[in-house]
């Protein structure tokens, strides 16, 4: 019957073995024997059949509860297993399907049943009833032990705990349960800041999947490139994201197709009432015009536009209304901004505080100074031009207090904003690589007279700087800390007798820097008698300089170093390291040492770990012993780091 080959209906054709089953034929059949009363034959052609589609219809029910489970759909997973429990009771698949989903929803009283269930209906030689066993046990085990503590503890104490939890894992858990799943997404906390690294496969729990149901309690949140972010920007074109207050794109967002930046533009109306901060960057030939996203969202108070890309986004940047921007941090290749096209967005943005340009024309400076009354913090970065890296920062709104710049051409590039700011700048940092080390340049670099500086950094020093050094020193007269690195030239002896009459000095930081053994020796002396109630010299650092035995013993004679660094110039003998070592293991306050390239024995280390005030010792490059040689010779209360 089955073999009829000429009989086979192409409706419905199934499997039977090797053949195909003509269902149709069989009903026939069977519908004749009956009409015949042939009840025998009624019963044999249609128990066959039966028991051969149940066969069949419990392999699809095992491949597909298996698809369910990666797709992870848990409801049509346990669904299909309970089917193949009650299809093939003896069969133990179906058990441990529904067995480990329960577990995995927290019912642990449900999973003991089910694995109990089985092992009363699998046969005992079936090679997987020991393993029906001991689920068992392990369900009864969990049972008794475990809770759930997200639908069991008070919400106060889940709120805590879910605090601690990574966001993908808290998407995971989502999946868990109906009851998991209503807690969380009822609270925001968790879902506050969404930054998404990176997308995870389409298949699988995930912040990304998890948005259209945590949106409306975002409120920053950060993107990185990749296709997804088109479904991501029409989620915010369409979903509720009422709560958002930043947005932030990580570099390069927009390297992606040109129909992102027409979506991006139709998702900022429902999101501009909210939106406070925005953070976003162009590449290629996608441009994103600054001016039309201003228009847009009106509330933002920071704004970073990031725009490497041609047309120029600045270009004709016209404003018929005032902003409540506060910070503003605008980035072009090459020098696209132009004052022209600014001078609108800072008439029109009274209460800019800190303001940081990327590749601008030098008439900046000016127009700044013209339309940005209430500005604390200026940051000016150029790539393609020589004058380099420029900063001026104020805490107070009275004046500059910090300036920074890089690669500045000469000293005429500061001296006006010096001279304006001379009460209240306590922070100078100049760097010099690349420029006119003549003394025509920088000779006079000792006419800036500022009484109320603390910390003064040089870097890259032209030898007609550091020959203005004792000058500089003596006009800074509040110094607190000086930081020299790569010094051309020797430090003039004058300099440091200058150095050690600053009454405020408790740091010097020296790298790459040349001197005098005399003129080191004598200022290390000179600061260890001072008394009169100075704060006395707490960190010192030198490193990569012509030093001495001499002098890196003497350094271990200041009493009030708090920090030292040391990366010597020349080997110590073994005398010197040991009166260096009992110089430093003497220090009462000395609570972090830095050292380098210095050949220890275990006994030396031994004796610097007997250090009644040392917290923290750092090594590295130190050789003939082992590190665990070193890590012996510190007690636990110091705090080692090696290389």
């Amino acid at each position: 019957m089955f073999d009829n080959a000429s009989s086979r209906s192409t409706d419905q054709p199934k499997l039977h073995g090797d053949a195909l089953i003509d269902w149709q034929q069989i009903i026939t059949l069977t519908k004749n024997a009956l009409d015949q009363r042939d009840y025998d034959a009624v019963i044999d052609q249609s128990s066959a059949a039966i028991d051969d589609l149940q066969q069949k219809l419990v392999q699809l029910f095992k491949m597909r509860v298996v698809a369910w489970g990666r797709k992870l759909k848990f409801a049509e997973e346990l669904k299909d297993a309970m089917a193949i429990i009650q299809y093939a009771p003896h069969d133990p698949v179906g058990y441990f399907r529904v067995g480990h989903r329960y577990i995995d929803q927290g019912l642990q009283a449900k999973a003991f049943e089910v694995f109990s269930s089985g092992l009363r209906n699998v046969p005992r030689t079936n090679h997987l009833y020991e393993m029906l066993r001991i689920d068992q046990h392990r369900s009864l085990v969990s049972r008794c032990k475990r809770i759930d503590f997200i639908a069991n503890v008070p919400f106060d104490i889940m709120a805590i705990i879910v605090d601690h939890i990574p966001q993908e894992t808290l998407a995971e858990c989502l999946e868990v349960s109906s009851i998991w799943r209503q807690k969380l997404l009822a609270y925001p906390g968790c879902w506050r800041n969404v930054r998404i690294e990176k997308f995870k496969p389409t298949v699988g729990p995930s912040v990304y999947r998890a948005l259209p149901n945590i949106c409306h309690h975002i409120r920053e949140f950060s993107l990185p490139h990749a296709p997804q972010v088109t479904k991501c920007l029409e989620l915010m074109r369409t979903k509720n994201f009422a709560s958002l207050q930043s947005f932030h794109t990580q570099e390069p967002l927009f390297n992606v197709p040109q129909d992102n930046y027409a979506l991006f533009y139709m998702c900022l109306p429902n999101i501009a009432v909210s939106l406070k901060s925005l953070d976003i960057h162009t590449h290629k030939n996608q441009t994103l015009l600054l001016s039309q996203v201003l228009a847009i969202c009106r509330n933002l108070t920071s704004i970073r536009f990031r725009d490497w890309a041609y047309p120029k986004a600045f270009t004709g940047l016209r404003l018929p209304f005032n902003t409540s921007l506060q910070k503003v941090v605008l980035e072009s290749q090459d020098d696209n901004l132009r004052s022209s096209d600014l001078v609108d967005l800072f008439k029109c943005s009274p209460e800019i505080r800190y303001l940081a340009l990327t590749n601008c024309h030098n008439d900046m400076y000016t127009l700044v100074g013209e339309h940005c009354p209430n500005i604390k913090e200026l940051k000016i970065t150029n790539y393609a031009h020589p004058l380099g890296y420029f900063k001026a920062e104020s805490n107070d709104g009275i004046g500059l207090r910090t300036l920074r710049a890089d690669r500045p051409p000469s000293r005429f590039t500061l001296a006006s904003l010096i001279d304006r700011h001379l009460n209240t700048l306590r922070n100078l940092r100049i760097s010099f690589p690349d420029t006119d080390m003549t003394a025509t340049n920088w000779g006079s670099l000792s006419s800036f007279s500022l009484p109320n500086l603390a910390h003064l950094s040089l870097e890259e020093v032209p030898e007609a700087v550091t020959n203005e050094l004792p000058s500089l020193f003596a006009q800074c007269s509040n110094l607190e800390s000086i930081y020299l690195h790569i010094v051309y030239g020797d430090i003039p002896e004058d300099a440091f007798t200058a150095a050690a009459k600053l009454k405020q000095l408790t740091a010097l930081v020296l790298h790459e820097a040349s001197f005098t053994e005399q003129s080191m020796l004598r200022f290390l002396r000179e600061v260890q008698c001072q008394q009169d109630g100075r704060p006395g010299l707490k960190e010192l650092e030198l490193c990569d300089c012509n030093d001495t035995a001499a002098v890196l013993i003497a350094c271990t004679t200041i009493q009030s170093l708090v920090s030292l660094t040391i990366d010597p110039y020349t080997d110590l003998e073994v005398d010197d390291k040991r009166s260096f070592v009992e110089g430093l293991a003497e220090l009462p306050r000395l609570q972090k040492l830095w050292l380098q390239s210095v050949d220890f024995f275990d006994y030396n280390l031994l004796r610097i770990g007997e250090s009644k005030s040392l917290k923290q010792v750092e090594l590295y490059n130190i050789h003939g012993l082992t590190e665990e040689q070193i890590r012996s010779a510190f007690p636990s209360h110091i705090t080692l780091l090696l290389d």
